[in-house]
């Protein structure tokens, strides 16, 4: 056998390897595997009466994929809260195929499509009593199996933002 054919028979195997190899390498790297943990320190939005507004943006998603974050709220024990979440766009033209699940300790609050969460001006108006621990509030955002290829590398951007007040104690 020649060395060029030799050549170039181990040089399409590598080829052929390094393209397998990059494949399985991007999957793994493509994979929005978030688990961040965002604390918000409710006494603070009470004293400062502000928001707390968190973004998501650049949200590139397949279906079947997930992103979660989780908020931990923390607040003084004993003391009542009303909690106030809402969604705002950014600008998106792809949030029909976004859907956003938001569980409070356990308690599902929603899990709407985004675009019915920013169309109708949805907010979550509830009591919370903190228990001197944080309480988790999880945020995930995904597009389901069903949607199709349609929604292949989707990009939505949107705002979460939390309010805070001191609440009726009774």
């Amino acid at each position: 056998m020649q060395k060029s054919t030799l050549y170039s028979i181990i040089l399409f195997f590598s080829s052929l390897f390094t393209l397998i190899g990059s494949g399985v390498a991007a999957y793994f790297l493509l994979v929005p595997e978030h688990r961040d943990v965002i604390t918000v320190q409710m006494e603070h939005l009470v004293e400062e009466e502000t928001d707390q507004t968190i973004s998501f943006t650049a949200l590139s998603l397949y279906p079947g994929a997930e992103c979660t974050y989780t908020l931990e709220l923390v607040g003084e024990a004993g003391t009542v809260y009303d909690l106030f979440i809402s969604f705002t766009d950014e600008g998106s033209s792809l949030t029909e195929y976004l859907y956003a699940r938001l569980v409070l300790d356990g308690s599902v609050l929603c899990n709407e499509p985004l675009s019915t969460l920013l169309s109708d001006g949805w907010m979550s108006s509830l009591t919370v009593t903190a228990r001197g621990e944080t309480l988790p509030l999880t945020v995930t955002y995904y597009i389901p199996y069903e949607i199709g290829n349609e929604a292949q590398g989707a990009e939505a951007s949107f705002l979460l933002s939390l309010r805070a007040e001191h609440g009726d104690p009774s």
